[in-house]
């Protein structure tokens, strides 16, 4: 699931950088894994969250070994 994840930014266009790991310290959400993904502009996270790729990422290889849970967070400079 992670490789998939990670292997997106050579999928996509826009996508700068996919960072992924598992979350060692406790927290409230009880959140076990995160990805964290840069994007070249604000309208290729539109573009990449409505994309079939994503969609099969998701339905494919996430939600089969997961209690899928995203939050999106924007970050911009």
């Amino acid at each position: 699931m992670l490789d998939y994840l990670y292997t997106s930014q050579y999928q996509m266009r826009g996508i700068l950088a996919v960072s992924l790991g598992r979350i060692e310290d406790p927290n409230s959400e009880n959140f076990t894994h995160a990805v964290f993904m840069r994007f070249q502009q604000k309208e290729d996270i539109a573009k990449f969250q409505s994309s079939a790729y994503y969609s099969k990422i998701l339905d494919e290889r996430v939600k089969p070994v997961s209690y899928v849970r995203l939050i999106m967070a924007h970050q911009f400079l």
